[in-house]
């Protein structure tokens, strides 16, 4: 898909409105501020793999709230998995706070209330998987999204991700090849998810419901980063 939106595009005037409305088509009903919300460097793009999505936001600076009672109204079928590609985010979720590094993975859990927000030029990259098919608790979620580094899979997701937005064009332009790629992608990150909370019976929940290359290929890689770690 691409681009869906561009400030640039709109006249100064429309452009508050447009950048709203454009942001909340592609989430769930949040609360948005814009710190330049007239500005014409906002750009929203998205491609689809599949069940599973990419969704990237540039702009100035912003904050995202998103309450119980919007959550109530208007539960989430997917689970948001984001790398900060520019500036420096503030994620508060399950009554923890953290900043967020650019290059760091985070978990934005849409069926609780979070806020999300950056200063300045600032940009990020959400990873949108469906909840049904990770088939995980949400005990396993909230646990891994608090440790995500401590999953040796940490870096292969993020930079997953990265590809997946980098070469969406061509990535996501065959069908064929997208779902194969969505496919994967959730795969992926049952496994980062099980891995990080540290658990045996994650971990295992997840290996019974991968497919055998898969497990083999997470498996070799795991062992390879556990024992560079000495």
């Amino acid at each position: 898909m691409g681009i869906v939106y561009r400030s640039a595009d709109l006249t100064e005037a429309d452009r508050e409105e447009f950048t709203r409305a454009a942001f909340l088509e592609q989430s769930w009903p949040t609360t948005v501020a814009l710190d330049e919300p007239t500005a014409d460097d906002a750009v929203i793009e998205v491609f689809s793999y599949g069940r599973a999505s990419i969704f990237r936001t540039q702009m100035g600076g912003m904050r995202l709230v998103r309450s119980m009672e919007q959550v109530r109204a208007s539960t989430a079928d997917v689970l948001a998995v984001a790398v900060q590609e520019r500036s420096v985010g503030r994620h508060e979720m399950y009554g923890e706070q953290r900043v967020v590094q650019k290059g760091d993975l985070m978990i934005n859990d849409m069926n609780t209330s979070y806020g999300y927000a950056w200063s300045g030029r600032g940009a990020s990259r959400a990873l949108y998987v469906p909840l049904p098919e990770l088939g995980l608790s949400n005990e396993v979620i909230r646990g891994a999204s608090r440790r995500l580094p401590s999953s040796p899979l940490y870096s292969l997701l993020r930079c997953h991700i990265n590809e997946m937005m980098d070469g969406g064009d061509q990535l996501s332009a065959d069908d064929v090849a997208a779902d194969a790629v969505g496919s994967a992608t959730i795969e992926l990150t049952r496994a980062l998810l099980a891995s990080a909370y540290d658990s045996i019976t994650a971990v295992q929940q997840w290996m019974t419901s991968c497919s055998p290359g898969f497990v083999a290929m997470c498996g070799v890689t795991w062992a390879i980063r556990n024992c560079l770690r000495g």
